[in-house]
């Protein structure tokens, strides 16, 4: 039986140079949310691997079925990348907290790049870290999840482009942040 890999980042610049390398091996999956990668990268491959756009820190969306525990893991964006890929848990990866939390300019980008305007993107990121203080994991006492603190959003909102996508929706575009009780401190 073939080993089947799952790269996480496989859309950007390194990840998609060990997707092509990895398929010489055996069955790709490629998780990236796309926020830095682009599905471009992988255009000459794309039809012998399997894609999912979605965020590793969304720990539900990947244990329901992207990967499993007998899969071997390689991460293009960890420390040795182009090392040897390494057996084990997928899920391992999502015991240990995260201790990343997003810049202002990165929290700009994630609103922009879900649709939200230019116009808008300072104040919705000064809300993200006013909310959450810019850690996409963050989930509060009363069930608010995620970057934009999403009141009952679940597992996916711990995605920062879902996260973000369901804050633009919500607040209009930027132009009604009522949901929002710390929008009057920005």
């Amino acid at each position: 039986m073939p080993a089947k890999y799952v790269v996480t980042g496989g859309a950007g610049f390194i990840g998609s140079a060990l997707v092509r390398t990895l398929l010489d091996r055996g069955r790709v999956v490629v998780i990236d949310n796309l926020l830095t990668g682009y599905q471009a990268n992988l255009e000459e491959v794309c039809e012998r691997i399997e894609f999912h756009r979605l965020d590793v820190r969304a720990a539900a969306a990947i244990a329901s079925g992207a990967a499993t525990s007998a899969t071997t893991v390689a991460s293009a964006t960890g420390p040795a990348a182009a090392a040897q890929p390494h057996q084990g848990a997928v899920l391992d990866a999502f015991t240990r907290p995260l201790t990343a939390r997003y810049s202002f300019a990165a929290l700009e980008h994630i609103w922009m790049a879900a649709g939200g305007s230019g116009r808008t993107a300072s104040h919705a990121a000064c809300i993200a870290k006013h909310e959450s203080g810019g850690n996409p994991n963050a989930i509060s006492r009363t069930n608010d999840w995620g970057l934009w603190q999403i009141h009952n959003g679940g597992p996916r909102m711990l995605n920062p482009a879902a996260n973000a996508a369901t804050a633009v929706r919500m607040s209009d575009d930027g132009r009604n942040w009522s949901a929002w009780t710390t929008a009057r401190m920005c």
